[in-house]
């Protein structure tokens, strides 16, 4: 997502958002919402970015999936706060539930209904499938992580943050790979620490509720970004589907000019 400022008319100022995924749609709404004319550009047809509808075929009436493995959690305060301002319903579109991670039988975390870190203490002395070492060595981890701000001297990926923490392969393949997968979407030899880190203190580390799993009751399309692109539209916003961004001019006066390419001819 890249947000630039560009100028159309003489006097007339506006905010181009460069990228329809949920970080566009998010800055674009708070801009629509302080009264900045913004215009949404996304190269594909559909918004969402790498959280979005995906048809399965061409075929009228076919059925759509999400393209990745998607939830969101209780923490994600200011997505939930965004998705409310654009008027979704959220005890709609989510079934809120207890944390409960589980990746194959032989392996289910659940957080129970306690006030925090009740929750999450109990959810890891009674998670089934851990041996004590790699329970000692996840509650370690968590706890030192904690201490420490959630914050990491310099970011790296997850993989090797969990080098350095010495985490057993086997609580890897259990719990931080579906994790990460889950969360972030991506694998954990590309994916941010301090990305993940960011969740961790969101969820396991904030109130009980942040811990819980929301699961859409409606594909990822709908739930933020096409509502999110009415509200710009309501606020005289502007979307733009099947336009890539080449690439960006300076003018002699210091305004920002995209060029485009229209992907829909």
């Amino acid at each position: 997502m890249s947000v630039t400022s560009a100028k159309h008319h003489p006097g007339v100022k506006t905010v181009a958002i460069i990228g329809g995924g949920y970080a566009g749609m998010a800055a674009a709404v708070e801009l629509a919402a302080a009264g900045v004319s913004v215009t949404v550009f996304e190269a594909g047809k559909v918004l969402g970015g790498r959280a979005r509808r995906v048809a399965r075929s061409h075929q009228v009436g076919a059925s759509a999936v999400d393209n990745g493995q998607h939830l969101l959690i209780g923490g994600y305060s200011e997505l939930l706060r965004l998705m409310a301002q654009c008027g979704v319903d959220l005890s709609r579109v989510f079934l809120r539930l207890p944390m409960r991670l589980q990746v194959d039988p032989g392996f289910v975390l659940a957080c129970p209904r306690l006030p925090a870190p009740l929750h999450l203490v109990v959810g890891l002395l009674l998670a089934k499938g851990l041996s004590w070492a790699e329970r000692w060595a996840l509650i370690r981890t968590i706890q030192i992580t904690k201490w420490r701000g959630w914050r990491l001297a310099q970011d790296i990926s997850v993989a090797e943050w969990l080098s350095h923490e010495r985490q057993p392969a086997s609580l890897v393949a259990k719990f931080w790979s579906p994790l990460t997968l889950a969360a972030l979407n991506t694998p954990l030899e590309l994916a941010s620490a301090q990305v993940l880190l960011n969740v961790l203190r969101d969820s396991l580390g904030g109130a009980r509720a942040a811990s819980d799993l929301l699961l859409p009751r409606c594909d990822f399309s709908q739930l933020f970004p096409e509502p999110a692109a009415q509200y710009i539209e309501q606020h005289a916003g502007y979307l733009k589907l099947g336009h890539r961004v080449k690439r960006l001019l300076v003018d002699t006066q210091g305004f920002y000019w995209m060029m485009l390419s229209d992907l829909t001819r």
